[in-house]
């Protein structure tokens, strides 16, 4: 077997969550079968640009909230692969969610534990999450009640409350799919209101 140029990577992923930790995960896994890389992982990454820019990388892979963001972590002319979370970052290689697999996993979750009526909650501000909930609403009449994460840090009991609102006009038993874990935990926390 050839020998493989070894190439210097940042990742700047975020450490908090079951996605970012599968995505490391794999990128991990990918890199031992595949590639000769070796990485540097920051997790607090907001304000070292002008220390990455001085690095000798090779390429970059970012979860980041939007272009904005994209274009103020990654150093100009470096190879990148962004996970947007708000947008689809343009002129960069994007990480994308199988949106049609994660609605029909969802959906037939629920179906085969018997309920015929079905709701998403999801997040108004993360990309994803609104394509997931425009899916759900169109393949299957689902339900969709939409977070909103600046009323969440506004007042998170009225919030609470509005979800207790809807869940109220849900005709019951009712199947819910949650976008995230916050979402789940939102749900949970209002049903024992």
């Amino acid at each position: 077997m050839e020998s493989l140029i070894k190439k210097n990577m940042i990742l700047l992923i975020e450490r908090s969550g079951p996605l970012s930790h599968s995505l490391v995960k794999g990128i991990m896994r990918y890199s031992n079968h595949h590639l000769e890389w070796s990485f540097y992982r920051e997790s607090s990454y907001q304000n070292r640009r002008k220390e990455r820019v001085k690095w000798q990388v090779d390429g970059v892979i970012a979860h980041v909230l939007d272009s904005k963001m994209a274009k103020k972590l990654i150093p100009l002319k470096v190879p990148a692969v962004v996970k947007g979370i708000n947008e689809i970052v343009p002129n960069m290689a994007n990480i994308v969610i199988d949106i049609e697999a994660v609605g029909k996993m969802a959906f037939e979750h629920l179906r085969d534990r018997g309920f015929k009526s079905f709701a998403f909650v999801g997040f108004e501000e993360e990309l994803w999450s609104r394509e997931l909930s425009d899916y759900m609403q169109q393949q299957y009449a689902t339900d969709i009640y939409m977070e909103q994460k600046s009323r969440i840090r506004q007042s998170y009991e009225k919030e609470l409350e509005r979800i207790v609102q809807w869940l109220d006009l849900l005709e019951k038993p009712v199947g819910i799919a949650v976008g995230n874990n916050d979402c789940g935990r939102h749900i949970i926390e209002a049903c024992k209101h």
